[in-house]
């Protein structure tokens, strides 16, 4: 999607430098690792924002167009509306220093070009904290060059998705693959047999991430970027076929009432989606309390058939118990039951089998 900002106040040759940042209802924080692009007529010049969400064009313009491109330093890609034809991008033309080059997104004034701020800060700060001193620690990274689709679309209860398609290559080939497009769009649940051409353009068109920015705050955005981001990271750790197996399970047994099934099909694909799903959960509880400060739990509802699960991991992340990396060290290509994840948990880490089972116990499991 492209938003546009015009300005036309009369100016000198400079080099454009400035700050990029989002409201996110309380103050303001810098976007950060966004490509910044200064553009008069065949003349351009790119460069990115820091972690202060500052940035300097090393090249003079007059009055140029300044955008605020959405393909990060992490080697990620944000699209908006537009899908794959361009990632999001917001411009700003014939800045002047005199009507500054920088920007602050607000949700109130600018809400698609806002949400895109947040997705790409809260990804930004997903990364970051898989190194070797953040929350994730031992958590790996999502895989390279992932493609994340804000869509500012009343998806009902769709928060969002994680298809993983640009690096799903079973997608292309798997029949009835028009699910995957059907999910995303939450038109209604496919099952049909289609060619492998249409299957491949499902490919090119289709993200990694779906998040569903409408209508959201600021802590639902940031959260449910951390989540759906969880599931890439199980991308990693299973491989491409497991995750395929995982997808083609909620595409063929989840519904508007049962998004992920019933849990009661006793699939591979079924467990791996007990598991992905239990601890991706987890992680966004653990994300609102340690990071945004919000109490506020997800997934724990007796509606999905792993939320009692959800309340255990989420308790033991947020009491400090467990961290996410001991957890993800456990969740490999063999794992595809909680239940099983638990034992491999208590036997790991055998000083904390106690707290482990009492939190079991309290949850009737």
């Amino acid at each position: 999607g492209i938003q546009q900002d015009d300005y036309t106040t009369k100016a000198s040759s400079s080099y454009p430098s400035g700050y990029v940042y989002l409201n996110d209802g309380s103050s303001d924080i810098p976007v950060k690792g966004v490509k910044i692009r200064a553009q008069k007529f065949v003349k351009w010049k790119t460069t990115y924002t820091n972690a202060a969400g500052y940035f300097h064009i090393s090249k003079q313009f007059t009055k140029p167009n300044i955008s605020i491109i959405y393909n990060n330093t992490k080697d990620y890609i944000i699209w908006g509306n537009w899908l794959f034809l361009s990632p999001a991008t917001y411009t700003k033309h014939n800045c002047t220093r005199a009507n500054s080059f920088s920007k602050t997104f607000s949700r109130s004034d600018e809400y698609s070009p806002w949400t895109w701020a947040v997705v790409n800060n809260a990804t930004f700060d997903y990364y970051n904290n898989c190194s070797n001193t953040g929350l994730l620690k031992d958590v790996s990274l999502p895989p390279a060059n992932m493609k994340l689709w804000c869509l500012n679309v009343n998806l009902g209860n769709v928060g969002g998705g994680a298809p993983m398609i640009k690096h799903l290559v079973t997608s292309r080939v798997l029949s009835g693959s028009t699910a995957i497009l059907s999910y995303l769009t939450s038109i209604h649940w496919i099952a049909t047999t289609i060619t492998v051409a249409v299957a491949a353009l499902i490919n090119v068109m289709g993200p990694d991430i779906l998040l569903n920015t409408h209508n959201k705050t600021y802590d639902e955005l940031y959260a449910t970027t951390f989540h759906e981001l969880s599931h890439a990271s199980h991308f990693s750790s299973i491989g491409e076929w497991n995750y395929g197996k995982l997808i083609w399970h909620e595409m063929m047994h989840g519904d508007k009432n049962n998004l992920y099934g019933k849990g009661d099909t006793g699939t591979d694909g079924e467990g791996y989606c007990e598991v992905s799903e239990t601890y991706a959960f987890s992680i966004e509880n653990f994300v609102r309390d340690s990071i945004l400060t919000n109490t506020s739990r997800a997934g724990q509802s007796s509606h999905y058939f792993f939320g009692k699960y959800v309340t255990v991991l989420s308790n033991l992340l947020i009491n400090e118990t467990l961290t996410p990396g001991e957890i993800y060290s456990c969740m490999g290509s063999d794992m595809k039951s909680m239940s099983v994840l638990m034992q491999k948990l208590c036997e790991k880490y055998p000083t904390k089998e106690t707290d482990i089972l009492t939190e079991m116990t309290a949850q009737g499991l």
